[in-house]
């Protein structure tokens, strides 16, 4: 397993949220549109979660992925 992918077991314990429960919540929050720039969903995770900044560059950028591989219909 890569390095990168230990992280996301830790995000789920900690927040009881999947990567799926964080890509709906950015985009209720307005965060999500792909373009937006990293540190606005990490600062947002950060903030609504409590993720440290490893855990929430982590899942910024699972969300992202996310949201390119599906976009949000607007």
């Amino acid at each position: 397993m890569p390095r990168d992918l230990n992280y996301l077991p830790n995000i789920e314990k900690n927040t009881g949220k999947t990567t799926k429960d964080f890509v709906a919540l950015a985009v209720e929050n307005g965060l999500g549109d792909p373009a937006i720039k990293p540190g606005i969903r990490i600062a947002w995770l950060k903030k609504e979660f409590g993720l440290g900044h490893g855990h929430a560059m982590f899942m910024a950028h699972a969300i992202k992925n996310a949201l390119l591989d599906n976009p949000v219909k607007r």
